[in-house]
């Protein structure tokens, strides 16, 4: 093969490097993206993600196609990227749960993660809701293990916290993998009540009725005053 001499490699590498997005520019192309996916995300939540074309994308950001399409390089992208935002954040959110003296205070800060992450991200949660048993067939194998891993990590910390209470003797023995499981699902569903309910409200909610049924006895470890008054949806 023949190589290419080494100044004009040189040259070319720097070429490429000033044509990257600096300072300015690159927090002009961070905005663009936001602009893309915030308009993007209310577009699939409400007409669902089939139906949205990059016209109607187009016509709605004020934004021409060849635009779009270089900031992300398809509608498919685009999802992908909504997709990710959403779990990554829940994740992000859930993480302190694990390092808390208390599990039972784990337990809960994991239900206010998971209802402040609903609310941030009412149409991302939507869409996941809609379009996530088509998540293998819509994204590239790549992309499709990407959420996959967001979503076991998310789910890992989930199981620890209620494995910690059951070690700890703040909770009873009960199964852990099918219990977190139902809990994440119990909570993502509260998004249909989004507009009839408060963050609060629903934390409190589903505070008061799952901390009694993990209790380690029949005394109850005892719900804050405030969490027991709480009324549901």
């Amino acid at each position: 093969m023949i190589q290419e001499p080494r100044r004009r490699r040189r040259e070319r590498a720097l070429t490429r490097k000033s044509k990257r997005p600096t300072g300015a520019a690159n927090e002009h192309h961070v905005k663009q993206r936001a602009h893309i996916l915030e308009h993007a995300a209310k577009l699939f939540a409400e007409s669902g993600y089939s139906v949205t074309t990059m016209d109607v994308l187009s016509e709605v950001t004020e934004m021409n196609k060849a635009s779009l399409y270089y900031y992300f390089g398809s509608k498919r992208d685009i999802l992908f990227e909504i997709a990710k935002r959403g779990i990554a954040d829940g994740l992000q959110r859930s993480l302190p749960a694990t390092r808390m003296k208390s599990m039972r205070d784990g337990l809960v800060h994991l239900i206010e993660a998971g209802m402040q992450n609903l609310f941030t991200h009412q149409n991302e949660s939507l869409i996941f809701q809609q379009e996530s048993p088509y998540y293998e067939q819509i994204f590239s194998e790549a992309q499709f293990r990407e959420l996959i891993e967001l979503q076991r990590r998310y789910m890992k910390v989930v199981y620890q916290v209620l494995q910690q209470g059951i070690d700890s003797g703040e909770f009873r023995h009960f199964n852990v993998n099918l219990t977190g499981k139902l809990l994440v699902t119990w909570i993502n569903s509260c998004v249909r009540y989004i507009g009839s309910a408060t963050s609060e409200d629903l934390t409190e909610t589903i505070v008061g009725l799952l901390l009694p049924g993990l209790a380690a006895s029949r005394e109850t470890l005892g719900a804050p005053a405030d969490i027991q008054a709480g009324s549901g949806p």
